[in-house]
């Protein structure tokens, strides 16, 4: 199965409890979808959306309603089938397509704006994304983004050294999205890459907590990140318990915030 394929089914299954999952207001520490959106949205804060803005990688469709009051037109899309069908479901009065970030099913310059809240780490190539992007903008269109890059993941990192894992993600750096972006046409006007701790009960809790949100399926494009069976999965979960802290077990995350502007 390919990459895209695989993407796709993985978040398919997840579409249906992806926001209680992900979004899960009454949990004493937040998840990571949660902590890099409030780092986004407080980048959005003193800059109007224009006219149209394209919500990239929309899930069910969980910033919709605080994106959509502030444009005349909002258009979620989602390489999950499903995850559309969600947000449909719930607010069928917006715009929702199903497509690739790579290969964006929108007219050239046709929006003003364009939000991502991490969803292009499970892209190829960062390149294509930011020409992709840079088409459908408008001259002085603006982007927000929030992506994983180089050093997530730890401690899974760590215990794939030590064998106990057969691949981990890896993530492009913050330079190569931004040398990107400069070359699509973009202007950076804020990057900065952030820490986010999500804190578990168990390191099976912490080790599911991928599974349950579609990201089990790893950035390599022949490898699949799974459970490979009882006796192995109790030998990890007692390597990844000495990491363990007060607050839980930790799973950290190195998470871009960029903003940029389509130069005229």
């Amino acid at each position: 199965m390919q990459h895209k394929e695989r993407v796709k089914v993985a978040f398919d299954k997840a579409a249906e409890a992806y926001q209680s999952r992900c979004y899960v207001t009454e949990s004493r520490h937040q998840s990571l979808q949660q902590q890099a959106a409030q780092l986004l949205f407080q980048e959005l804060q003193t800059h109007k959306l224009g006219h149209h803005i394209v919500d990239l990688g929309c899930g069910p469709g969980v910033h919709a309603p605080r994106l959509a009051p502030h444009s005349v037109r909002y258009t979620g899309i989602d390489i999950a089938p499903n995850m559309i069908q969600v947000a449909a479901s719930r607010m069928p009065d917006l715009d929702w397509l199903v497509g690739d970030a790579e290969a964006l099913p929108l007219a050239q310059r046709c929006c003003s704006s364009v939000f991502s809240n991490l969803a292009l780490q499970w892209c190829i190539s960062p390149q294509v994304v930011a020409d992709e992007l840079n088409r459908i903008l408008l001259p002085s269109g603006r982007l927000w983004l929030s992506t994983l890059v180089e050093g997530s993941l730890w401690p899974l990192n760590e215990l794939y050294e030590q064998g106990l894992l057969s691949a981990v993600n890896q993530y492009p750096t913050k330079d190569i999205w931004q040398h990107a972006l400069v070359e699509a046409g973009f202007r950076v006007e804020t990057v900065a890459v952030y820490e986010v701790t999500t804190w578990h009960g168990s390191a099976q809790a912490a080790l599911h907590s991928m599974k349950d949100v579609g990201a089990s399926v790893s950035t390599e494009r022949n490898v699949e990140v799974g459970m490979r069976g009882k006796q192995w999965l109790q030998s990890l979960c007692k390597a990844y318990e000495r990491y363990q802290q007060p607050s839980g077990m930790p799973l950290k995350y190195n998470v871009l915030v960029l903003s940029a502007c389509k130069r005229e």
